[in-house]
C-alpha cells in the first residue's frame, strides 16, 4: 500500500478538523436554550471582528419583535476588498411569547421565534480601505 504524501495527510487533517468543528458547532447550537435567552446565528461570507448597533429602533404594529440596525465590519483575505455592513436583526419584544419545551430538529432551534424567517438582513455596504477592527462611532448618524 503506497504511502501517503504530505500535501494527502494535510488534507486529510483539515477534513478531520472540519468535522470536528462542525460537531461542536452542533452540539453548542443545541445547549444554547440552556446558556442564552436569544441566539440568532447568520453565516456571513468573511468574519467580523466588529460589530455596532445602531441607537435607533422600530416596533412594527402588530408583531412581536423590534427591528434594530447595526453595523458589521469585515475582515477578508487580501485579495478581497473590506467593508462595513449595515444590517437589520428582528429581536423579540419583551413580552413575546415562545415555548421552549419545543425543540425543532430539522432547524436545531429551541422556541418559537427562531421559525420566524427574515431575522437578519443586509441593507447595505460601505467599501472600506483596511479591515474593520475597531469601535464604529461615527456610523451613529446613519
Amino acid at each position: 500500500m503506497p504511502k501517503a504524501t504530505a500535501a494527502e495527510e494535510e488534507e486529510f487533517r483539515a477534513e478531520v478538523e472540519e468535522r470536528l468543528i462542525n460537531e461542536e458547532y452542533k452540539i453548542w447550537k443545541k445547549n444554547t436554550p440552556f446558556l442564552y435567552d436569544l441566539v440568532i446565528t447568520h453565516a456571513l461570507e468573511w468574519p467580523s471582528l466588529t460589530v455596532q448597533w445602531l441607537p435607533d429602533r422600530a416596533e412594527p404594529a402588530g408583531k412581536d419583535h423590534s427591528v434594530q440596525k447595526m453595523v458589521l465590519g469585515t475582515h477578508t483575505s487580501d485579495n478581497e476588498p473590506n467593508y462595513l455592513m449595515l444590517a437589520q436583526v428582528q429581536l423579540p419584544l419583551d413580552d413575546a411569547e415562545a415555548d421552549a419545551r419545543h425543540y425543532d430538529d430539522d432547524h436545531a432551534e429551541i422556541g418559537g421565534f427562531g421559525a420566524a424567517s427574515g431575522k437578519f438582513g443586509a441593507c447595505g455596504l460601505v467599501n472600506h480601505a483596511d479591515g474593520v477592527d475597531c469601535t464604529i462611532e461615527f456610523l451613529e448618524v446613519v
